[in-house]
């Protein structure tokens, strides 16, 4: 099991790396004093995303491959046998906390999206929510 978190770490790695590179060398944020004609900055916004969300995902498996190391001490073992035992519940655990989540989420876009602004779009009420 943690060869392959160890491989996708890798690949999560070599492609949030991919993705600081594309941004660092894109050009399209270069601005002049003198702007006469509009610049197009969604694609920036889009690969920043991707770089961030490929960021995100490359801590948690490594944070995750951290456990493989908790077992050579007795205290810290106990930690690491008890996200094993319970690895089978966690899926339909997480399953029904998004359920929940995006429920109330939406509950709060019906009440209050047309008065406050953190509700206006559900998409940012689920960010609220968080």
């Amino acid at each position: 099991l943690y060869w392959i978190l160890g491989v996708l770490r890798v690949c999560c790695t070599f492609i949030f790396m991919m993705y600081w590179i594309v941004l660092y060398e894109d050009g399209s944020r270069d601005l002049d004093l003198s702007v006469t004609r509009h610049y197009e900055l969604e694609r920036v916004t889009e690969l920043l995303s991707l770089h961030e969300k490929f960021a995100v995902i490359t801590i948690l498996l490594s944070l995750i491959t951290l456990l493989e190391f908790f077992d050579v001490s007795d205290r810290l073992a106990i930690i690491s046998r008890t996200i094993r035992q319970v690895g089978a519940d966690l899926p339909a655990f997480f399953f029904l906390f998004i359920v929940f989540w995006f429920t109330l989420a939406f509950i709060g876009f019906l009440l209050y999206g047309h008065s406050l602004i953190e509700f206006s779009y559900y998409g940012t009420a689920i960010n609220t929510c968080w």
